[in-house]
């Protein structure tokens, strides 16, 4: 069933507000220089989850409308071209023909490596390949490129001949550049010396003229014979001037479009126009292309000035405003971009592509792609599950084996990343809007903060996943750490899972606290009175930090029901802690007692405890006093999976389906033994981690033997920090905008312009009118 469609205009691509059930899966023909055993048919999601942008006066939606534009499914297929070279290529193609130009190198037994440039052109129709250099004949004797000289950049014409940028190395500081056009065969068609100047490598070639970014502005070459016409002056153009420019996109109507980089932080695309003839350079225009790389190849084979792609979908316009056409939804089409590193538009529902990507003894390789549209009706049809997210960078790769495993369901992003989070958050704002429409995802993606989920509780949006877990017949609770997702919980309802978790917490040396976990704030006044020869904190432990630290375990608020306490003693007496402990004490540098500490991982349990422990010191994570438990904060870090289903879905089966795999051993396994760890909730794949870390593993530095070698961790300690990790029962809560409030009104206690009463009283107001407004 579908629901209604209505158009929504602007920025980059029309939001549907439609849910519908049917979405396309890769099926089609095979295209030339590749078999179909060859052809990748992977699924994938599109990055704005959209269908075709909104132009100018289009024609408006009517009746129900899909989730996915059937117009923009294509098939990647890897060509068996017998290329002659093996890496740093590029692509360009025009009139019908590719060039693809690369590089091989060749390393002697004295290290000197020596780099072969190679250029083919490529029929697309029959996958013929021929040598445009290095050849016997003219281009020979034209361009001979010696050791240490390149080729800076080349650029197709729209008749499909080419022009190539050359550099010889004079000297360490001379280079001599010269321009030569060729045609398919590699036939000499004429060539122009450019002398010593200090070229960008950028190129473009209109129906007249070859631009080519030099020291001095943008150098203008008569396409037919290669004379020098002009130079386009470049002065105070851009933040980066000359540097700064990313593109150059000549049109068909005597334009040429400057693509350049403008402002310091943020930073943004800006385009100028020139006139060709008069050469007169127009007012800079912003061209807001948000998380979109303008690609060195222009749209003109499809009609366009400007093509642009990203890591989920290709678009192309003939202006900089953000009227862009999609042409293909990378992720829909089952393609991951992350490793595309060329694109080239063939011709209309034609693209030829660039993937770098990694073989299994870590070493990469290039591949050449064709990318060949599929008609419609060839697409299979499956059930939508949408999850919304700020990037979808982290979970591409089993967006793709999902949909590649799924036969009822296929999952698809709408990234919020296209709309700007400065100096408004719109991602956010847009985001909240859909969550109480029918535009609602089915799946949040919860990294780095993305959406508001106290309020999302609060106003029922948010499905309780624990009757999820304890329906699913293949999970069983007793293989988990519970207390992690009990943590988690609100008001008796798991809202969001944690998939992993790291540790923030203080430490101290067990002589002083004992070696159980917790601390009271009677209990640390205790300490500071029987030590007084002793520093609490270490003088690197900033005021402003270690105040948010303390407030991180939320006890002074909720923001689920709206309520804060920031005027009770417990918060005042935190406020006139955390002044003790920071205050500057002249140049007694005092031994301080406790330490704060972020836990990832088994491997920070060894390298705290024995690798930078060279006093043998036995420690206690006593925990923040106060916090209660064991004082210890649970919170996401660097992989931040953690995952939401809306209320409002109609597909929670499929939404389950498919973030319950971050529960499974496969991902679990991932974060406690991949390159990026944390504690994994998975109690097998903690105890894997465990295991580890009782190994010796080898280490920077020398002994006597040539080898440093840093001991594992004994069995019996590997239990306590399991018991440990099992008693974490508090979560880190953020409120950045509270901290905000929290740190500018307590610098009027530290600085005792103020009592603690009445800073804590303007707190809980300022803080109390933020929690209402957000209601």
């Amino acid at each position: 069933m579908c629901r209604k469609g209505m158009k929504k205009s602007g920025i980059f691509w029309k939001r549907s507000l439609a849910v519908c059930i049917s979405l396309l899966l890769l099926t089609g023909c095979a295209v030339p220089g590749g078999s179909d055993d060859q052809t990748k048919e992977t699924s994938d999601l599109a990055q704005s989850g959209e269908a075709a942008i909104d132009t100018e006066g289009a024609e408006e939606d009517k009746g129900e409308t899909s989730l996915l534009n059937k117009d923009v499914i294509y098939r990647e297929t890897i060509l068996d071209l017998q290329l002659p070279m093996t890496r740093e290529m590029k692509i360009t193609s025009g009139g019908g023909v590719v060039y693809l130009w690369g590089q091989n190198w060749e390393t002697d037994s004295s290290m000197n490596t020596t780099i072969e440039h190679i250029i083919v052109s490529c029929d697309p129709v029959t996958g013929e390949v021929s040598t445009v250099y290095p050849k016997d004949g003219q281009v020979a004797g034209s361009m001979d490129i010696g050791l240490g000289d390149s080729i800076s950049g080349f650029a197709a014409t729209q008749s499909g001949d080419l022009v190539i940028l050359t550099c010889q190395k004079i000297s360490w500081s001379e280079e001599h550049y010269r321009l030569v056009k060729v045609d398919r065969t590699g036939k000499l068609l004429w060539q122009t010396d450019i002398g010593n100047v200090d070229m960008r490598g950028q190129m473009a070639c209109s129906d007249r003229y070859v631009y080519a970014v030099g020291d001095k502005g943008i150098n203008v070459y008569d396409l037919s014979t290669g004379a020098s016409v002009t130079q386009i002056d470049w002065s105070g153009k851009g933040s980066f001037g000359l540097y700064g420019i990313r593109y150059l996109c000549p049109s068909t109507d005597g334009k040429l479009y400057v693509g350049y980089m403008q402002g310091e932080s943020p930073m943004h695309w800006t385009m100028a126009m020139v006139t060709e003839d008069s050469w007169e350079v127009g007012e800079p225009q912003n061209a807001s292309w948000r998380s979109y790389y303008p690609s060195v190849e222009s749209g003109l084979s499809l009609g366009n000035v400007f093509m642009m792609y990203n890591e989920t979908s290709v678009a192309v316009g003939n202006d900089s405003s953000e009227n862009f056409t999609e042409k293909i939804n990378l992720l829909d089409s089952g393609i991951d971009g992350s490793t595309m590193i060329g694109l080239t538009a063939v011709k209309e529902g034609l693209f030829w592509s660039i993937r770098r990507e990694t073989e299994e003894n870590g070493k990469y390789v290039e591949k050449v792609y064709s990318l060949t549209k599929l008609p419609p009706e060839e697409v299979k049809e499956k059930t939508v599950i949408t999850i919304a997210c700020s990037s979808s960078s982290d979970i591409r790769e089993r967006i793709l084996a999902f949909n590649r495993e799924s036969v009822e369901y296929q999952v698809k992003v709408i990234d919020y990343s296209i709309y700007p989070s400065y100096p408004t958050n719109e991602r956010l704002t847009r985001l909240n809007l859909d969550m109480i429409s029918e535009n609602a995802p089915d799946i949040l993606y919860l990294k780095r903060g993305f959406g508001t989920v106290d309020d999302y509780i609060r106003q029922g949006l948010l499905e309780d996943l624990n009757t999820w877990i304890d329906t699913d017949p293949e999970i069983d609770r007793a293989d988990y750490l519970n207390n992690i997702f009990e943590a988690y919980e609100v008001n008796g309802g798991l809202y969001e899972l944690p998939t992993s978790f790291v540790v923030s917490t203080l430490s101290a040396d067990q002589k002083f606290v004992g070696n159980e976990p917790g601390l009271t704030m009677e209990e640390l006044k205790q300490l500071e009175k029987e030590h007084p020869e002793y520093r609490m904190l270490g003088t690197h432990i900033g005021r402003d930090s270690f105040l948010i630290d303390m407030l991180q375990f939320g006890t002074a608020i909720d923001t689920v029901n709206g309520t804060c306490s920031f005027d009770s003693p417990e918060f005042m007496e935190i406020l006139e802690m955390v002044k003790r402990f920071t205050e500057e004490e002249g140049t007694d540098q005092k031994t301080h007692i406790l330490n704060t500490e972020y836990l990832r991982n088994f491997e920070d349990f060894r390298r705290k405890e024995i690798q930078h422990n060279p006093q043998g010191i036995q420690y206690t994570y006593i925990g923040y006093p106060g916090v209660g438990g064991s004082g210890a904060l649970i919170e996401n870090n660097t992989l931040e999976m953690r995952f939401a289903i809306t209320s409002q879905s109609e597909n929670k089966e499929g939404a389950w389906q498919f973030i319950r795999y971050f529960l499974g051993d496969e991902y679990q396994n991932q974060v406690a033994t991949g390159s990026t760890q944390e504690f994994p909730v998975k109690l097998s794949a903690l105890e894997l981690q465990a295991e580890n870390a009782t190994k010796p593993i080898s280490a920077d530095g020398r002994d006597e033997d040539g080898i440093f070698t840093v001991p594992g961790l004994s069995e019996a300690r590997v239990d306590e920090l399991m018991e440990y990790l099992k008693s974490l029962n508090q979560t880190v809560k953020r409120y950045g905008e509270v901290y905000n409030i929290v740190v500018e009104e307590a610098g009027a206690f530290f600085a005792g312009q103020k009592t603690v009463q009445d800073v804590a009283k303007t707190i809980q107001g300022r803080v109390w009118i933020y929690l209402a407004e957000q209601q």
